[in-house]
């Protein structure tokens, strides 16, 4: 009888199998690879995907302790265990006998009496009046269940005391880990004073399996149940779980998990749905897929940019895309498992929607206008609350990375976008700009105007002794340091850091602050959409100079073959003209691309030149050296590789530099030679930790400021006597450079000059003012640049007005 009634089971089984879809095979198949692949992954490497220290102290304070004899009794202290891996807890002791016969016994137990951890020695062995217990832990415990400490003595005497604390005087500063104390089964007015040290750990092994787990489970349940309600509710679910895997996997990609704040984790899934409910209501199911592909391909985008260049990816950078991919080449890809685990994520998500559309025909099948009105109704409510909640936070937005740490990627990305536009001041309008314009006072003309005026913006050129005690086996630039006669040099203060080459950019040859700007944009995007862009190269060419722009590199990085014509550039060379030019590591030699300059000039020889020139050679990768250069400056109380390779990059320029003074030092036309460097470079975090001395967490807003300085050089092949400016800002020196020439200034101009000797210096962390005083961006230092702010709103957003003769050459 009972294999009789097996039968029918097993056929009824058979039945159901023939009629599961293909598709469904093919999805596990690929679990199965899936699986194998997973798990030779995860053998091979060992290590978790986050491992982090957490330490929990008794309290705060460090004073009004308490002694308690063990003598008295067994000491047990009562614990509630804050993560699953204990590795290590502390006690104090004191001893103030020499005579202990007594040994001393300390175990960590659970309510079962089971042994976690012992240590018994000698209490005469504990030398020193204090003795610190650090008891290495190597069982997991369960998070959330209650531990004790038992002290005790055995075989003789002992007057050894264990420190406590007065629970009732901090008990609102107890950690609420530490739970009663007793002694000899009493309860007692004290705790133990004690830490407990957690690594808080999630591997891939447990992404994985959990994964694998859940999406098997979940398969299996699809494939033998029927009806549509219940296929909705799993169709649901899995977008459920694809907002959280797509919110999870970027910032566990960026290592920011458990630094967001909580109450920002469903915010930022609800900016997902938002982008995912009217694809679904466009497209139909098709809508998962394009919502997995984008936000993966996001995560990886954001890991790699990083990795690279220290900074978070930007919806706002997709403008530069193909200059990131130009130079992706220079950079060293590696597939690490933290981005396995990623990838095995997304898989197994896909896979299981594959499994509930059940053919491709599902995927295609557009939605009915009912289903459509509903997905576009709900996306609503997603657009509503992240509104409301961008109105409720404060972002910096001037100091990115930190928004990322707190809110992430995808908020952060969304209070960006928001803020695209620059706002309008609040007192603009043509009384105000007729004030303004009535205050200017025209700037003083040079007795020489130099025929070719060369500038050269140097690719991470910088001196790092300004941020902390660098040394070296020999000084990197020893020219420059040296050069006095006919020069102006000092420190030039930038808005970027490691990178963003364009901001530098536009500040030099437009004079607008990257303050004003919204937070996040790319000033090039919006001037490539420009008919004109008034600045440095229009201003020279209005007055007779032809106007050429250089760069030893692609002609579409940061839009530049759109932006120079329209910034005024009569001409642009770029890549394709620098043949057989000298390389060092994967770039043209700043030698080479000086030399470009000379062979130019001896073309145009007895015209009026200028000259933008953005050099290529100390470019971003400082770990990829191919063999090409040794590293002839290293540094010697630091030790990194890339810092030696980038410094003895450094010591390349100064002699290419030297050697195009020297060239035109022995020309007879007027000629002005100006270099400064666009940003400092990306180097290990644990570099600028050493040179700081300190941590960035311990770094006031004045020393964060420091990362943002270059070198500037203005240097004259005829004599010259310009006053000094020690310390300026990045959108006065065009300014500067167009004064000490000579040549006639646009009104705009003349009041960044005026304003220069107000407030030399508009940072990336606050202002200086003439006095070299420094101040932090606060309302008092928002009223002091108000007047500028009004008139480079003029400039990039009201073009229409009758004013805006300003901006160009009378």
């Amino acid at each position: 009888m009972e294999q009789k009634s097996a039968s029918p089971v097993l056929g009824g089984l058979c039945r159901k199998l023939k009629k599961v879809p293909k598709l469904v095979y093919v999805c596990f198949a690929l679990l199965m690879v899936l699986c194998i692949v997973g798990g030779i992954a995860s053998w091979q490497y060992d290590n978790p995907v986050e491992e982090r220290t957490i330490e929990y102290w008794t309290h705060n304070f460090v004073s009004g302790f308490e002694d308690v004899a063990i003598a008295q009794g067994e000491v047990l202290q009562k614990f509630t265990a804050g993560e699953s891996r204990l590795t290590e807890f502390i006690l104090l002791f004191e001893n103030y006998a020499s005579t202990d016969t007594a040994n001393i016994c300390v175990t960590l137990e659970n309510k079962k009496g089971e042994e976690f951890y012992r240590w018994e020695v000698p209490v005469a062995a504990m030398t020193g009046e204090m003795f610190c217990l650090n008891a290495k832990v190597e069982e997991s415990l369960q998070k959330g269940q209650d531990y004790w400490i038992r002290i005790a003595l055995s075989g003789g005497e002992s007057g050894i005391t264990v420190r406590s604390l007065l629970k009732d005087n901090y008990k609102d500063e107890l950690h609420p880990s530490v739970l009663e104390m007793t002694v000899n089964g009493e309860v007692q007015p004290t705790v133990l004073y004690m830490s407990q040290k957690y690594q808080a750990v999630v591997s891939y092994e447990q992404i994985w399996i959990t994964a694998l787990a859940v999406t098997l489970g979940l398969m299996l349940v699809l494939t033998f149940c029927k009806g549509n309600i219940l296929r909705i509710f799993w169709e649901i679910l899995n977008v459920v779980l694809l907002l959280a895997i797509s919110y999870y996997t970027i910032e566990l990609l960026s290592g920011k998990i458990y630094t967001i704040e909580s109450r920002f984790i469903p915010i930022n899934c609800l900016i997902l749905l938002a982008v995912y409910l009217p694809l679904r209501a466009v497209g139909g199911r098709v809508a998962f897929y394009v919502v997995a592909i984008l936000t993966l391909a996001a995560g990886v985008t954001n890991f790699y940019v990083l990795q690279f260049k220290g900074v978070e990816f930007l919806l706002t950078d997709l403008s530069a895309f193909s200059t990131a991919m130009s130079v992706a080449d220079n950079y060293e890809f590696t597939v690490p498992p933290v981005l396995f685990a990623a990838l095995t994520l997304y898989a197994c998500v896909i896979i299981l929607q594959m499994t509930i559309d059940g053919n491709f025909a599902a995927v295609y099948k557009r939605p009915g206008l009912v289903k459509r009105g509903i997905c576009l109704a709900l996306t609503a409510v997603p657009v509503v609350l992240v509104s409301l909640s961008i109105q409720t936070i404060t972002f910096n937005y001037f100091t990115l990375s930190a928004n990322f740490s707190q809110f992430g990627w995808w908020y952060s990305n969304v209070c960006i976008v928001k803020n695209s536009s620059m706002k309008k001041p609040a007192d603009y309008s043509d009384k105000t700009v007729e004030k303004l314009l009535s205050q200017l006072e025209e700037a003083p003309k040079q007795e020489i105007v130099p025929q070719n005026l060369i500038v050269i913006m140097n690719e991470a050129w910088s001196d790092l002794s300004v941020v902390g005690d660098l040394e070296t086996n020999q000084d990197y630039m020893p020219f420059v340091r040296n050069l006095q006669e006919n020069t102006i040099q000092g420190n030039l203060h930038v808005a970027t850091f490691g990178g963003g080459t364009c901001y530098s950019e536009y500040e030099f040859l437009t004079g607008n602050a990257l303050r004003f700007m919204p937070g996040g944009s790319t000033p090039y995007a919006k001037s490539n959409n420009l008919p004109e862009e008034a600045g440095l190269a229009s201003t020279l060419k209005a007055q007779g100079y032809r106007t050429v722009a250089m760069h030893p590199y692609g002609p579409t990085n940061w839009n530049r073959d759109a932006v120079y014509p329209a910034m005024g550039f009569d001409e642009f060379i770029s890549i394709e003209d620098y043949q057989n030019s000298e390389y060092i590591r994967n770039y043209v030699s700043d030698k080479s691309d000086y030399d470009k300059i000379i062979e130019y000039y001896e073309a145009h020889q007895g015209e009026p030149l200028f000259v933008f020139n953005v050099t290529m050679q100390n470019h971003g990768g400082y770990d990829i050296n191919n063999g090409r250069m040794e590293n002839a400056v290293t540094a010697t109380n630091i030790d990194c590789d890339e810092a030696d390779t980038y410094l003895s990059l450094m010591l390349e320029t100064d002699k290419a530099f030297e050697y195009l003074l020297d060239y035109f030092s022995a020309v007879s036309e007027p000629t002005m030679i100006v270099m400064f460097g666009d940003h400092q470079p990306a180097l290990p975090e644990s570099f600028y930790d050493v040179l700081y001395g300190k941590e960035e967490s311990q770094r006031t807003e004045q020393e964060l400021s420091a990362r943002f300085i270059t070198p500037y050089v203005i240097w004259t092949n005829y004599a010259s006597d310009f006053a000094q400016v020690p310390d300026l800002s990045i959108n006065y020196l065009g300014s500067l450079v167009l004064g000490c020439a000579g040549v006639e200034l646009p009104q705009y101009n003349q009041f960044l000059l005026q304003k220069m000797k107000e407030i030399p210096v508009v940072g990336m962390r606050g202002i200086y003012d003439a006095q070299g005083q420094f101040t932090p961006y606060d309302s008092t230092t928002d009223r002091l640049l108000e007047d500028y702010k009004t008139l480079q709103y003029m400039r990039v957003e009201d073009r229409l007005s009758e004013y805006y003769y300003i901006f160009k050459t009378p």
